[in-house]
């Protein structure tokens, strides 16, 4: 499973920078694709600076929304990043210490600001040897032009709704609070986590560019994590009336 932290390690596979130098030395890279991604970097001494704008995530409620669209563009500045390292070759990307430092929805558009340590960054060859030390434990990514995708969109989306119920519901069973006030979270997580993956669904029946077969294949993705989803559920009542036992 992805996970998305302010300080993760990240190992992404990129291809040929697009992009332009602008006079001011931002270097203006256009990702495209159903989200309309663009990135202006400008590098420093000590660290590179990427800006995303991109149309945000908005069929959910403020709090999903916010997530969604902060791990995407995170994931974003991370790709054209990458895309500036690569150059013409194909290359792998360790990254460590990058920190959001602002996002903000205006007019429509989600922007967010990505500051990446150089001494973060480490670039591997595209021949399997690398030019340092490759981590122990990092997270591997698609190129961009596969992220960008509309299946690719509603994948991450579907991940990212799952990841959120993950951790309420952890944050559920790891909070001391009365049994009635964590079953009545429970029915809260299940209702708003059932209704968000019947809000994907729809847009996934109503998306005219999506090939027949990608719409059931996220239509059978999204009713495994609504399965999923009453399982862990089920799971953490029963650590509830543990809990409840041992007091």
């Amino acid at each position: 499973m992805r996970k998305q932290t302010a300080l993760g390690l990240t190992l992404i596979t990129f291809f040929a920078l697009v992009g332009d130098v602008r006079a001011d030395n931002v270097i203006s890279i256009d990702l495209g694709g159903l989200r309309k991604v663009k990135a202006a970097l400008t590098i420093s001494d000590t660290d590179y600076t990427i800006t995303m704008r991109m149309l945000p995530v908005k069929s959910f409620d403020t709090a999903t929304n916010a997530r969604l669209n902060r791990d995407k563009a995170r994931l974003y500045a991370l790709q054209a990043l990458g895309k500036y390292l690569a150059g013409k070759d194909t290359v792998e990307m360790s990254v460590s210490g990058a920190t959001v430092e602002m996002s903000a929805t205006e007019d429509g558009i989600y922007t967010l600001t990505l500051r990446v340590p150089r001494k973060g960054v480490s670039v591997l060859s595209d021949k399997g040897r690398p030019s340092i030390a490759k981590p122990d434990k990092a997270e591997r990514f698609p190129p961009a032009s596969q992220l960008l995708t509309r299946k690719s969109d509603v994948q991450d989306t579907l991940s990212g709704l799952t990841r959120r119920n993950e951790d309420r519901i952890q944050q559920l069973i790891e909070t001391d609070t009365s049994k009635d006030v964590q079953y009545q979270e429970v029915a809260d997580i299940e209702d708003v986590g059932l209704k968000q993956f019947v809000q994907l669904t729809e847009e996934v029946n109503q998306d005219r560019l999506l090939l027949v077969i990608e719409k059931d294949e996220l239509k059978e993705a999204i009713h495994k994590q609504e399965v999923q989803l009453i399982k862990t559920l089920k799971q953490a009542l029963v650590k509830i009336e543990s809990k409840e036992k041992k007091k």
